[in-house]
């Protein structure tokens, strides 16, 4: 039997850098290094992206995309590239959630290990007041009013 190599690139998640807590309506930025820890070049394009999750899986239904970068050029044998996207939280958001980040999200590039692409941890989101969220300081209203006529108010 003659021994058999197959080289395929193997992109993986260095780096990751994210706050470990927010709040809702915040910006956050993310930051990782793309690496390719395979043994052949890392061939175009593929989809890099840090997203928000309610539960631990990444590219289901219930994700928010925070940011995408999209490589366009070879990546080479222990070459890296390094990421930064900034998102926004979603108002109304609060509590535990995931924060994933996933290179090659679209499963685009063939690699010798595809369970290796993505970082996750936990982000705590805390109450954020919407900006639309006015309040009503006080009221005036007459001491009385008619069925069917105009009232004034202020």
């Amino acid at each position: 039997a003659l021994p058999l190599e197959v080289s395929a690139p193997n992109l993986v998640v260095l780096n990751p850098s994210t706050p470990p807590q927010t709040q809702a309506g915040a910006d956050i930025t993310v930051t990782w290094t793309a690496k390719n820890s395979g043994n052949a070049s890392a061939l175009t394009p593929w989809t890099e992206r840090a997203v928000l999750s309610t539960d631990e899986w990444f590219g289901n239904w219930d994700d928010v995309v925070l940011g995408t970068v999209n490589q366009t050029t070879e990546l080479a044998v222990d070459g890296t590239v390094t990421r930064a996207v900034t998102g926004q939280v979603p108002w109304g958001w609060q509590g535990n959630y995931t924060l994933f980040i996933g290179v090659d999200a679209g499963r685009s590039v063939v690699e010798s290990n595809e369970k290796d692409n993505t970082f996750s941890t936990a982000i705590n989101v805390e109450y954020g007041r919407p900006p639309a969220d006015l309040l009503i300081g006080v009221v005036n209203v007459p001491a009385s009013a008619g069925t069917g006529r105009p009232v004034d108010l202020s």
